[in-house]
């Protein structure tokens, strides 16, 4: 996992685990990392879909950082694509490794989601 900024992951994620920061620092801190590109790793989980108005749908892939909870990182991660995705994200299985680009939205102490996504590099999780 890498920010395109220079910054790598386990920074952002170093932020989280950071116990000398209150949680009015940690959240100031988290929110600079807001709208900076990243590429993203982990396990599929699932896509669901939300229709935003009759002619806009949008695909929100739910996926697990390859890094885990001891190295800071958050359980489950939201990534939302643009409906043209469709095809791609339907043909991923549960546990397939997949690679998101996206622009970083901190939505809270814990909690990430990547918008303006793209989908990378899929391994199947079946041979």
């Amino acid at each position: 996992m890498e920010l395109s900024s220079g910054t790598s992951a386990p920074e952002v994620f170093a932020t989280l685990r950071d116990e000398t920061l209150s949680e009015p620092e940690r959240s100031q801190l988290l929110r600079g990392f807001d709208g900076v590109r990243v590429r993203w790793e982990g396990r599929f989980r699932s896509l669901q879909r939300v229709r935003r108005s009759p002619d806009r749908t949008l695909l929100v892939v739910v996926f697990a950082p390859t890094l885990g909870p001891e190295d800071g990182a958050p359980e489950l991660v939201l990534a939302s694509f643009p409906s043209s995705a469709e095809a791609d994200l339907a043909a991923l299985t549960p546990g397939d490794r997949i690679v998101v680009s996206g622009r970083l939205d901190t939505t809270g102490p814990r909690s990430f989601t990547l918008r303006e996504c793209e989908l990378g590099d899929v391994r199947n999780a079946k041979p």
